[in-house]
């Protein structure tokens, strides 16, 4: 086997290319939280150029609420990450691109330190738009399965009370059960034991 690994890759040049060609979107911050670099992966999440960011405070310019309102800063825990010159990271971020839309983030910050002091700090992130539908949708299925097991139990303390009835009405009782069954939450496979709460006739 060779012992041939090529040229050392200690020179800025070789660090630059790296940072460039990584998919995920990296920004450079001044200690003040300002933009002082961004790679193409950010300009393309961002839409924004890193000539139109350069000097601009990253706090001002991309955090959001999720409604799309600007974030206060001390609500904010990438500057906390600043001020604190540690490694952090963090779910469920909105940023502001430059065309308007707004993006969901995942991020994680450290700190640049050279002859130990910090000269800034590299913000990675990540587009998560996709993991908040998911949840959302997740959200949604479980408020409707909670929504119909409340029903289901209405259900049965109707059959409940109609079984220890004297005088049964079936055929009201009947109507309610179907209208309470035909309406399962979405994605339902139990088609078959949920039929078989029907009361006898």
């Amino acid at each position: 086997m060779s012992d041939d690994v090529g040229p050392p890759a200690d020179g800025p040049g070789f660090w630059r290319q790296v940072v460039e060609r990584l998919d995920t979107a990296v920004l450079v911050l001044d200690p003040a939280g300002r933009v002082i670099a961004a790679n193409p992966a950010a300009e393309r999440l961002l839409s924004r150029t890193t000539a139109a960011m350069r000097g601009a405070d990253a706090h001002d310019l991309l955090h959001r609420d999720a409604d799309g309102t600007r974030v206060p800063r001390d609500r904010c825990p990438m500057l906390h990450t600043l001020a604190e010159a540690k490694r952090a990271r963090g779910e469920g971020g909105t940023y502001l691109r430059g065309d308007g839309r707004l993006l969901a983030v995942s991020w994680s910050a450290s700190p640049l330190v050279e002859g130990g002091s910090v000269r800034g700090t590299a913000l990675l992130f990540t587009d998560a738009t996709g993991d908040r539908r998911v949840h959302r949708e997740r959200t949604a299925r479980t408020r409707a399965l909670e929504d119909f097991n409340e029903r289901l139990s209405l259900v049965a303390e109707i059959v409940r009370l109609r079984r220890h009835a004297l005088a049964p009405a079936h055929e009201p009782l009947d109507r309610l059960c179907g209208k309470v069954l035909a309406h399962p939450p979405p994605g339902s496979t139990d088609d078959v034991a949920l039929l078989a709460l029907r009361v006898p006739s």
